[in-house]
């Protein structure tokens, strides 16, 4: 990810409540439009939760109820699956 990108991933996280669960197009709404390729970008949004360049946020794994990776709103540095 780059800068911007990091900078808008960052600040989608923090205007989650802590504990809320999201889907990454979940998370990024509006901006998730603007994401040419989701499953790459998916990918590299979770390798940045687990090596913990994203912070206050957890990896929790795969939606029960649909194929998509699901993330935790956390109230510390967090960011491993």
């Amino acid at each position: 990810m780059n800068d911007q990108q990091l900078r808008l991933a960052q600040s989608l996280i923090d205007q989650m409540v802590v504990g809320e669960n999201k889907c990454l197009s979940e998370i990024y709404d509006s901006h998730w439009s603007d994401i040419s390729n989701p499953t790459s970008f998916g990918k590299i949004f979770k390798n940045a939760v687990r090596n913990r360049v994203l912070i206050n946020i957890m990896h929790i794994g795969i939606r029960s109820t649909g194929r998509c990776d699901e993330y935790e709103r956390t109230h510390k540095n967090v960011g491993t699956s």
